[in-house]
């Protein structure tokens, strides 16, 4: 009896020290993005400073807040976690600021709702919240289709894998493999990579194969613009004047705003009518939304998802020319303001890899030409919809 009693004391004493801690939290996604005025990251450090036991207790120790929205290592050292690589012709000093062995040891997280840590075996992951309460169920419901059972290890599914979902009460995080990089720095003026048309292409298919495969499950993603893209490292062939032999794998992120069609909705029923958003967004006004946007979106017609991620993620490479005019029809196309004009994504990977089958590779060792001013609205937008404050043109 005294056992039983003992065991029920401190079962309401653990109770009592979720609910107190529960309460220290934000009460739902939109609060824990934007917790407020956080210049100097001191807003979301509190926040997570109340789950560093939670986590610890599952094996994972927080990286380091250096400064604003950087974090680092607890330990500055490196174990490969099999999703991020540094190039070896950058060295490993960084006096420079350019070796990518050092970038790795960065993570600029775009909002509070992620987390980057270290798990026991040394390996480095991203946490991110994903739902509270109600909030958020259809993003975990996506993750959950893309990332369980045979989805999982399909060869063409690029969408990054969930290591494990953890819940905090009504809380639940999803813990992801930390990659190398973001696509937006695998070119443009002053960025530090070294990529070759042949480099980039090959990145842009395996891009459009994600969606392809996704569109394939019946998921629209509807953010597919090429900064919720990653990728393992960047061949940088132009640095060593050759075609790189080992080529780096690319993963689409961010679900938030992605929407699912069980197979059962026929093809004319697969629309939207809203603006892209997630439960995280809050209540949003159509100005709000900073995102470029095609023709479909300007009116409250129902519009097709699919061809908008095909038109979101080749405006994203809209200041990019390869100066193969083939490859950058199959951009223009994808680009087009009519939706009914644009290619599926199966179809523009299609013609995308039977271009490039065409052509010498050599061919493809060559720079791109990258138009920076005056840049089209819609890539100042995407620029403008960054996390961080960049520069851009007018």
């Amino acid at each position: 009896m005294l056992k039983a009693l003992l065991k029920v004391k401190a079962l309401l004493k653990v109770c009592l020290e979720w609910r107190l801690g529960r309460r220290k939290l934000p009460a739902d996604l939109a609060e824990w993005r934007r917790p407020g005025y956080d210049p100097d990251g001191k807003l979301d450090e509190r926040i997570w400073r109340q789950l560093r036991t939670f986590f610890k207790s599952r094996g994972y120790t927080y990286w380091i807040l250096a400064y604003e929205c950087m974090q680092v290592p607890p330990v500055d050292e490196l174990m490969c976690n099999g999703f991020g690589y540094a190039s070896l012709q950058r060295g490993w000093d960084n006096t420079n600021g350019l070796s990518s062995y050092e970038l790795l040891k960065q993570f600029m997280y775009p909002n509070p709702l992620c987390r980057a840590a270290r798990e026991r075996g040394g390996r480095d992951v991203v946490i991110r919240v994903l739902a509270i309460g109600s909030q958020g169920r259809k993003h975990v419901e996506i993750l959950e289709l893309l990332s369980r059972d045979h989805y999982s290890v399909i060869d063409r599914n690029h969408a990054i894998p969930v290591f494990e979902f953890l819940t905090y009460g009504d809380i639940t995080f999803g813990i992801f493999p930390k990659v190398g990089f973001t696509m937006f720095g695998a070119y443009g003026v002053g960025f530090w990579a070294k990529n070759s048309v042949g480099d980039i292409v090959d990145m842009m298919m395996q891009c459009i194969e994600a969606l392809s495969f996704i569109h394939y499950v019946g998921v629209a993603h509807m953010d597919a613009f090429r900064d919720n893209f990653l990728v393992q490292f960047f061949p940088e062939s132009l640095s060593i004047d050759r075609i790189a032999v080992t080529r780096p794998r690319v993963y689409l992120t961010d679900f938030e705003t992605a929407v699912y069609f069980p197979p059962d909705v026929p093809a004319e029923e697969r629309v939207c009518v809203d603006l892209p958003a997630g439960d995280s967004f809050g209540t949003m006004k159509p100005e709000e939304y900073g995102r470029p946007k095609p023709p479909e979106l300007l009116s409250d017609a129902p519009y097709d998802p699919f061809k908008l991620d095909v038109w979101q993620l080749a405006t994203s490479f809209g200041e990019l020319k390869t100066t193969i005019s083939s490859i950058d029809e199959v951009l223009e196309a994808m680009r087009s303001p009519e939706a009914s004009s644009r290619p599926t994504s199966r179809d523009a990977l299609y013609r995308l890899v039977e271009v490039v089958a065409s052509l010498p590779p050599q061919s493809l060792l060559i720079p791109p030409e990258i138009t920076m001013a005056p840049l089209s609205p819609e890539v100042a937008a995407m620029l403008r919809s960054l996390p961080h404050a960049t520069a851009v043109p007018e």
